[in-house]
């Protein structure tokens, strides 16, 4: 009966412990992307490779030199 009762207790913890890993993964929501729109060509790129200069945000540097 002991033993059953350990067994019992270990798979809890075991359960347990994978809850609480599954909660602390980032979510796909923060993988998500933030998105502007280039004031050339009105395409949308990540904030991350957009080009900005003088307040403005474009896509490429063609973009670029047609909007200065």
């Amino acid at each position: 009966m002991q033993f059953l009762i350990a067994i019992f207790l270990i798979g809890w913890i075991i359960h347990l412990l994978s809850k609480i890993t599954r909660l602390s993964k980032p979510s796909k929501k923060d993988g998500v992307e933030n998105l502007v729109e280039c004031a050339v060509c009105k395409t949308y790129v990540s904030s991350q490779e957009a080009i900005v200069s003088r307040g403005r945000v474009f896509c490429s540097q063609h973009c670029l030199q047609k909007g200065h």
